[in-house]
């Protein structure tokens, strides 16, 4: 049996994922909420046309038949118990302040990245976010362009990178690549 993994500074990531969700939530989630501004606007779409249809309609300027389909699920199985919708609004915004801890703990020192991420958390997430469900779209967004970021910088610091960039200056150097790089 393996001994369990040394935690960072006495809290193990479960431990700040879970202080990153209870920030919006404690600031920003009400359970006397109902819907609000752009989240009639969807409502109107999905009263007014078939579902295949609604998918497609752009709202304003925006095409997003993904969100469609989420805002969709989402009216389905909660209805109008708008709390319960808010209620994931915050923890998506505090998930993906957990994202941005990652991506800056892998620059910065685990307190610093910590303290921007809670303000992050804190500040960021404001209430027309966290009240508006149709908003959820925004928070989905930053999330895979976190988690983008993310993969990205694993990729750059990957070995495999560094091994092609070895073998690209060695052929610019007029030197024969190395066996590794063929």
């Amino acid at each position: 049996m393996e001994p369990p993994q040394p935690r960072q500074n006495g809290i193990s990531s479960l431990g700040i994922l879970l202080i990153f969700l209870l920030v919006p939530v404690s600031f920003y989630w009400r359970h006397d909420l109902f819907f609000l501004w752009d989240d009639w606007t969807e409502l109107d779409l999905m009263a007014r046309n078939p579902f295949w249809a609604y998918l497609t309609i752009p709202n304003g300027e925006i095409f997003f038949p993904f969100f469609h389909l989420i805002f969709f699920g989402l009216i389905t199985v909660f209805h109008d118990h708008y709390s319960f919708l808010v209620l994931i609004n915050c923890l998506a915004a505090g998930f993906v302040a957990f994202l941005f801890y990652v991506f800056l703990k892998r620059h910065w020192s685990v307190q610093c990245s910590l303290v921007f991420s809670l303000l992050y958390a804190g500040a960021a997430v404001y209430q027309a976010i966290a009240w508006n469900v149709f908003y959820l779209s925004y928070i989905l967004s930053l999330g895979f362009f976190l988690i983008a970021l993310i993969l990205t910088d694993s990729y750059l610091r990957s070995s495999s990178l560094y091994t092609r960039r070895e073998c690209f200056s060695a052929g610019r150097s007029g030197s024969s690549p190395s066996a590794r790089c063929i």
